[in-house]
């Protein structure tokens, strides 16, 4: 039973990672803001880029002309969400380690005074917090000077690498 259970539950951590999602920053001429979303389409004259929805607030398209783009950011947001599972996993298992060897009585964590839960706490917020510094890399792409057409082209060059 415990390892149909762990079996599920990593199935539906690894289905919330599923797919190629790209996260977008997108610099443009006219703001001093850069614009943030989710790839969703681009041709030689637009690039669609969208919110994520929650329960209240639906999802919003940005449709931005390639002419007014300077330059972008995009990081896999798949493989952020994968670096964080993995590094959490890892965690748990360090935690699950140092406990079952003071349960034996190879080490002392101070239990009585709540140290093996700040332990494993640590332990596996650790974990999720270096999975996540390990891929939260952005991959800039500087545009200045291109031609619309140059600039989609880039940007799918990029997402769409061929092994």
């Amino acid at each position: 039973m415990k390892k149909l259970i762990t079996v599920f539950l990593g199935i539906i951590a690894f289905w919330s990672c599923f797919g190629q999602r790209y996260e977008v920053w997108v610099n443009q001429t006219d703001s001093y803001y850069m614009t943030k979303g989710y790839y969703g389409f681009s041709n030689d004259s637009v690039l669609t880029i969208y919110s994520k929805s929650t329960l209240f607030i639906p999802s919003k398209d940005n449709n931005i002309r390639w002419n007014n783009i300077n330059a972008l950011n995009i990081r896999n947001k798949s493989k952020n969400d994968i670096g964080v599972l993995i590094g959490t996993g890892i965690g748990t298992l360090a935690s699950y380690l140092l406990l079952d060897a003071e349960r034996k009585g190879n080490i002392y964590l101070g239990s009585e005074y709540g140290g093996g839960i700040l332990v494993s706490c640590g332990l596996v917020g650790g974990g999720a917090l270096a999975g996540y510094l390990l891929t939260c890399a952005k991959i800039r792409i500087p545009l200045d000077g291109k031609s619309a057409k140059e600039k989609n082209l880039v940007l799918r060059n990029h997402i769409y690498k061929k092994p």
